[in-house]
């Protein structure tokens, strides 16, 4: 099995660490599942970025996440998904009191999202992490 690591979350600084972007892992999608696969990896970890696919509350876009299940499908990989990597719409903490209902319906989205794009599909996720 390998990973990609998909933190998405605001460090110390307020700044926010995508590793998905500083790892090149978006831009090498292709690349790096052909390199999985000619390693006889067919099982792989990736995340949604909660705080890239919620671009305001209860509105997502899933356009990046339909390019991984894309690369997946083409290279007969198997996806788990991680929905909330340490990161999270900047609006929001654990303790807010909209933070369980927000997780909520971003799963309940990816959800319908993956079922529409994949119907066949077993649905592997790491709620939170």
């Amino acid at each position: 099995m390998a990973g990609f690591e998909c933190t998405d979350q605001l460090n110390a600084s307020g700044d926010r660490v995508d590793m998905l972007q500083i790892t090149g892992h978006l831009e090498l999608l292709r690349e790096d599942y052909a390199r999985i696969c000619s390693l006889g990896i067919r099982t792989v970890q990736e995340g949604i970025r909660w705080s890239v696919v919620e671009y305001q509350p209860y509105h997502y876009n899933f356009e990046t996440v339909l390019e991984m299940i894309n690369a997946a499908k083409y290279y007969n990989v198997q996806q788990l998904w991680d929905i909330c990597h340490f990161g999270y719409p900047a609006d929001l903490s654990p303790l807010h009191p909209h933070f369980a209902a927000r997780f909520v319906a971003l799963c309940e989205a990816f959800v319908n999202f993956l079922v529409k794009h994949r119907p066949l599909e077993i649905l592997y996720i790491t709620p939170i992490n």
